[in-house]
């Protein structure tokens, strides 16, 4: 626990793009004598020292490379080594992580297009087959919709489906439509 008069400097290593690097070394100094290390998985250490006016130093390496010691006054409670020559992910593996399920949306709503164009008179299974891929696609792209959408659905005196987000937009498109209509 931290005491009151204590003093906790937190250092990041990054990358190119400002995403935590794993795996990097921190060394750190205090008032010039070796402190100790800190290996991170996150890209992340912290360092605590009780005399608040202690001259706390760090270095970080990342794959051979080192930067620092940097010294940091009591005014600096946290530092961050940029590391400009790596890229943890490239902006173009970011993009599609943060839209995955838009991506899957699409594929899926391309593969109902795709099926209802192979099958001119499905039976009634493939209705409700092509109507559910198309309802998960469309479930996954309305995911990257911002906002929320609420769906409650009073089928019979027994079922009723209550569904927000992009569950909503599956019930809506699923039972809108229902698959044995023409």
């Amino acid at each position: 626990m931290a005491d009151a008069f204590s003093r906790r400097v937190s250092v990041t290593a990054t990358d190119k793009n400002r995403e935590r690097i794993a795996g990097a070394v921190f060394q750190w100094y205090v008032n010039g004598v070796t402190g100790g290390e800190g290996n991170s998985d996150g890209g992340f250490s912290s360092y605590e020292v009780l005399d608040p006016a202690a001259t706390i130093s760090v270095s970080a390496t990342v794959a051979g490379v080192t930067q620092g010691p940097e010294k940091l006054d009591a005014a600096t409670p946290e530092y961050e080594f940029r590391f400009l020559e790596k890229v943890v992910h490239p902006l173009w593996r970011q993009f599609f992580m943060k839209h995955f399920p838009a991506f899957v949306g699409i594929v899926f709503i391309l593969l109902a297009l795709a099926l209802v164009f192979i099958f001119p008179n499905p039976q009634p299974l493939q209705k409700h087959l092509i109507l559910a891929v198309f309802a998960l696609g469309g479930g996954g792209f309305g995911g990257e919709i911002a906002g929320f959408l609420k769906a409650d659905l009073t089928m019979s005196s027994k079922l009723t489906i209550s569904a927000g987000g992009a569950a909503a937009i599956f019930v809506l498109l699923y039972f809108f439509f229902p698959a044995g209509s023409n």
